[in-house]
């Protein structure tokens, strides 16, 4: 009955968010034009900071304008305003009609999705939308990665890194893969995943361990026939430049997995086979694809599954790819 009650309450907060945007727009006016007197006089009304009275008023933007279903969707209450956010930040580069798009894949499920999910179900409608907009906006996060530090308080303090997110996702592993190969001292392993950070940063040499970033990337990407977007375990769908990048670099080591080229209720694999051998072709140069290994494949295979591995303490992941067969593509 109480959890009925306060989710009823964070249903009316949803609701009153909703009319809060709703005044700011209209207090924008016809021009939105964003300019430092507004922005100034609704940081001081609601006494914050200038870039977060900036973000609240286009916020309010777009979604009394772009994302209209998003705003009644916030509105009844059906979403909060942490999703309404998501899906205002997912589709900020796109135009009206693709953001339109994109509200139709992800609202229906977004009422019963943690945020996590929304997040991934709002990549991946985006790179089937637009799978330009899609690199361009993390070309475009990526330019504004930096370190930040900030004290907490009680001599405690934060170290965040914002940047690639294959390699940072790569780090974390690393940071974790050391610190459960410490011996037991009484620490957590949250602990010493804290100090073995710190620590690296310092400048302490560790033991190296090995992680691994597993990518799958469509054959037709690989091969430079389209941009179908990649997909990283842990991270979810990533754009096609991204995963090309990331199986493009030194010493990579292909596996080939085979399907045959049927729908997924009845596709099978054709071939797996386990051994590795170095990449023998250019990612993106478009080979010529020769016969098909097998009478049920007409064309490339669908995909090819790589594992990242060996990725030293410092510079880039050495990765470790398993490839395409060598009898599906011209040398």
């Amino acid at each position: 009955m109480a959890l009925a009650e306060a989710r009823g309450i964070r249903r009316l907060i949803a609701q009153a968010e909703a009319q809060e945007l709703q005044v700011l727009a209209r207090y924008l006016g016809a021009d939105t034009t964003l300019d430092d007197a507004r922005v100034l006089e609704v940081a001081a009304v609601f006494t914050i900071s200038e870039n977060a009275a900036r973000a609240r008023l286009e916020f309010a933007v777009a979604l009394t304008t772009r994302l209209r279903r998003t705003w009644e969707a916030l509105r009844d209450g059906r979403i909060d305003g942490y999703k309404a956010r998501a899906i205002a930040e997912a589709t900020e580069l796109l135009t009206a009609e693709q953001a339109k798009a994109v509200e139709t894949r992800v609202l229906p499920k977004a009422p019963e999705q943690a945020p996590a999910r929304l997040r991934e179900a709002l990549r991946r409608a985006v790179l089937k939308v637009d799978a330009a907009a899609a690199e361009k906006r993390r070309q475009a996060k990526l330019a504004r990665r930096e370190v930040r530090e900030y004290p907490t308080g009680d001599g405690c303090g934060v170290v965040e890194i914002h940047g690639d997110a294959i390699r940072t996702q790569a780090a974390y592993q690393r940071i974790r893969a050391i610190a459960k190969q410490l011996p037991a001292d009484g620490r957590t392993l949250d602990q010493r995943c804290s100090d073995v950070a710190l620590d690296l940063l310092a400048g302490k040499d560790f033991d190296q361990v090995q992680i691994h970033v597993q990518l799958t990337l469509p054959a037709t990407t690989a091969l430079g026939i389209d941009d179908k977007p990649g997909y990283v375990a842990g991270y979810g769908d990533v754009t096609a430049q991204t995963a090309l990048e990331l199986a493009a670099q030194q010493h990579a080591t292909w596996r080939r997995i085979l399907h045959d080229p049927l729908p997924p209720a009845t596709s099978s694999t054709l071939d797996g086979a386990a051994t590795g051998h170095r990449q023998r072709w250019r990612i993106g140069s478009r080979p010529r694809p020769a016969a098909a290994p097998h009478p049920a494949v007409s064309a490339p295979p669908t995909s090819a599954t790589s594992t990242t591995c060996n990725r030293s303490h410092t510079g880039r992941p050495a990765p470790t790819i398993w490839a395409q067969p060598a009898e599906s593509i011209t040398t």
